[in-house]
């Protein structure tokens, strides 16, 4: 089955799950301040697509490990959103656990997701 987007197509199917499913894991930790969801959104509208840009880069041109690449930008991504979620969130009581279990989460998924399409 061939799965190819481009650059561009990949980046908004990416952004749009990840803010999906950070949406979702917001709700069922009780996050319901409108304030705090459209932070989360916009968050992911800096760290997603920088990710994927910059995966496609290190993978494509640098030759860099996939997984190895993954995890390292994975880590930068968890880092600037833990921060900002801490700077500005308003009502997030733990903006850094927050932060870990809503990457975990769309990190799994996708990669559950990505999984199950390329059998």
């Amino acid at each position: 089955m061939d799965l190819s987007y481009g650059i561009v197509g990949g980046m908004a199917i990416s952004l749009g799950l990840t803010i999906v499913i950070e949406i979702i894991f917001a709700l069922v930790f009780r996050v319901t301040n409108r304030k705090d969801l459209l932070l989360i959104c916009l968050v992911n509208f800096i760290t997603n697509p920088s990710l994927v840009f910059l995966l496609n880069f290190l993978v494509g041109r640098v030759h860099l490990n996939r997984e190895l690449a993954l995890f390292i930008l994975e880590a930068a991504v968890f880092a600037v959103e833990a921060l900002l979620l801490k700077l500005y969130s308003e009502k997030i009581s733990r903006p850094v656990l927050f932060a870990a279990g809503a990457n975990l989460s769309s990190y799994l998924i996708g990669h559950a997701i990505e999984v199950f399409l390329l059998m």
